[in-house]
């Protein structure tokens, strides 16, 4: 059958690669009734049959297989005389030291590469029943003894059974490869397709329905281990001048760096994300208030600290931020409406600042 190129496992490595060691190779030889006494009989099969008789073997093979729609079609394209070589030279392996690695090895190389060239395992298996049919016609017409005969026939029955078995194992281990592959990369796309759901395009950061999964998913993870959990918003500061006076796409520029230095100020498994316009937010998973605030007023120096550089225009921009604490009742939508009042207010009392809720009303701190 069809070969075109080895497979890509290294040659006389596919037992280790596929963990077939010598008990399983034992294993297989003891099922099909062979052992070291039938290697004399591999030896008078070559000698008195294949050696000069395989390629008459080979030729009726192929008339058949070109004689049959679907193998003729598989074959087409096929250099048919080297293929013929490569047959002459498998009967002339046929059987011999059938119980040593190399003889496995080369067996199983034969399954990956029809799977490889993508011959129906179906087709392989019925070509090769009729290529053994071959051999045992000329074991029928040139060994006269019935007795040899007899038993030569079975032994070729018993190899040819190892044969196709370890064509047929590594034609398995090849297709479930390639599903294994194919899953993993739909699973890699989807999990592409599931952060580009989560992106904020123009950031990079996580965008608004991402950051509201995160704030439930560690609201819950907070109740259930009773830790306490922050919320930062954070808002630029006179960001529509910005807009104005230097354009939209020096606007989104600004965003781009801000976010990154926001990022910078932050732990390393703190949840950040821009939840819309040019406001951020950030989830401060196992922090009290107090540590929340000197973390936020970091935040605020490294935004602030130095100016914006965007391709030699210098801007200075500030943030300002509120931040809340996670309540008993809260849901998800009441925490980030808290921590928006306490924004507002750090808006109001002149911005590039960090306010607490607990500086809030009574109104506002009690969530109403």
């Amino acid at each position: 059958m069809p070969e075109k190129a080895p497979p890509p496992v290294p040659r006389t490595r596919y037992c280790e690669t596929f963990g077939f060691d010598r008990h399983w190779r034992e294993t297989r030889l003891r099922l099909l009734g062979l052992s070291a006494d039938d290697h004399v009989l591999g030896e008078m099969l070559q000698t008195r049959v294949l050696h000069a008789h395989a390629a008459r073997i080979v030729e009726r093979f192929y008339d058949h297989l070109l004689s049959q729609g679907e193998t003729r079609a598989l074959l087409n394209g096929f250099d048919l005389e080297r293929l013929k070589h490569t047959q002459t030279g498998y009967l002339r392996s046929f059987g011999v030291r059938f119980d040593e690695l190399d003889y496995f090895e080369e067996r199983m190389r034969v399954g990956l590469v029809h799977a490889w060239v993508q011959v129906p395992l179906s087709v392989y298996v019925a070509a090769h029943a009729f290529l053994v049919r071959h051999m045992l016609e000329q074991v029928e017409a040139h060994v006269a003894d019935r007795a040899l005969c007899h038993r030569l026939s079975e032994f070729v029955i018993k190899v040819a059974a190892l044969d196709v078995g370890l064509a047929g194992e590594m034609y398995h281990q090849a297709q479930v490869r390639e599903l294994e592959g194919s899953l993993e990369a739909l699973m890699e796309s989807q999990q592409r397709l599931q952060r580009r759901a989560a992106t904020d395009e123009l950031t990079g950061m996580l965008n608004r329905g991402a950051l509201f999964e995160a704030l439930r998913q560690a609201m819950d993870s907070a109740r259930r281990k009773g830790q306490p959990l922050a919320l930062i918003m954070a808002d630029l500061d006179h960001f529509k001048a910005v807009n104005d006076s230097y354009g939209h796409r020096v606007g989104d520029r600004v965003l781009r760096d801000v976010g990154q230095r926001i990022k910078s100020g932050l732990r390393g498994f703190d949840v950040v994300g821009r939840y819309g316009g040019e406001e951020f937010m950030a989830i401060l998973s196992g922090t009290p208030l107090e540590t929340a605030a000197l973390i936020a007023e970091r935040v605020r120096r490294r935004v602030g600290e130095a100016p914006l550089n965007l391709a030699g225009l210098k801007l200075n921009v500030t943030l300002s931020q509120g931040v809340a604490e996670l309540h008993a009742d809260d849901t998800p939508e009441r925490f980030i409406e808290r921590a928006d009042q306490t924004l507002y207010r750090a808006k109001a009392e002149g911005r590039n600042c960090v306010r607490l809720e607990t500086e809030l009303g009574d109104d506002h701190a009690a969530g109403r």
